[in-house]
């Protein structure tokens, strides 16, 4: 595919083959969790942050983070796509599940236990 795997070109350790190969999964890098902390920092520093800049300037992080992932061939675009989607899911569901056990509706679902 063109790339080149920078921990075996610079290193010459090779991960693939030998004594330690057992150890290596390379099927692990799905889904991509450098790119969907880096998400979910920009997200968290976004919501936090008063100031103007930092705000709008802490979004320039994740796409450097997806850049350098693609680019050193540790991760394809679909991991990041995957980790980043594991970050934004808790954010979309939560609310929606916040909603159905808020304290008011706890109590009710209590008092209709006792009941039975």
């Amino acid at each position: 595919m063109g790339f080149i795997d920078t921990l075996r070109d610079i290193s010459k350790i090779d991960i693939y083959k030998g004594k330690l190969s057992y150890l290596f999964n390379q099927f692990a890098a799905m889904p991509s969790m450098h790119f969907g902390t880096a998400l979910l920092i920009a997200m968290v520093v976004w919501y936090l942050s008063k100031n103007f800049i930092m705000r709008w300037g802490v979004w320039i992080y994740p796409p450097f983070v997806l850049l350098v992932i693609v680019a050193t061939a540790n991760h394809f675009y679909l991991d990041a796509i995957l980790g980043g989607l594991i970050v934004v899911f808790p954010f979309i569901i939560m609310p929606l599940i916040w909603k159905k056990y808020t304290a008011k509706n706890l109590r009710e679902e209590a008092e209709r236990l006792k009941m039975k």
